[in-house]
């Protein structure tokens, strides 16, 4: 299963873009995967991470607040070129396949 903000970030600049060929790439990879639902413990979850970094002066945006609680939650490493929204949470595993 793949976190529903991953398939709503990837989607959401896939479609800005414009690019139909990619889009019909995405959709049938996400066909394969399923895409999982949004509970309570994640956005409980998201919401303590959101406090933790916020009395540190720490933001980031809702989507990675709530991939990150999705990781955690289920102890799935993340691969991603934006390594630094993600660094200061406790019990990421972020990997950045870029650098």
């Amino acid at each position: 299963m793949i976190p529903p903000f991953v398939y709503f970030e990837i989607k959401k600049w896939l479609l800005a873009a414009c690019s139909k060929s990619k889009l019909d790439a995405f959709e049938k990879i996400f066909k394969v995967h399923g895409v999982d639902a949004i509970n309570k413990e994640m956005a409980d979850m998201a919401l303590s991470i959101y406090v933790r970094l916020r009395k540190v002066g720490i933001t980031i945006d809702d989507g990675d607040l709530f991939i990150a609680a999705y990781c955690i939650k289920n102890d799935a490493i993340l691969i991603t070129n934006n390594v630094k929204h993600f660094e200061k949470i406790d019990g990421m595993h972020v990997v950045n396949w870029i650098a």
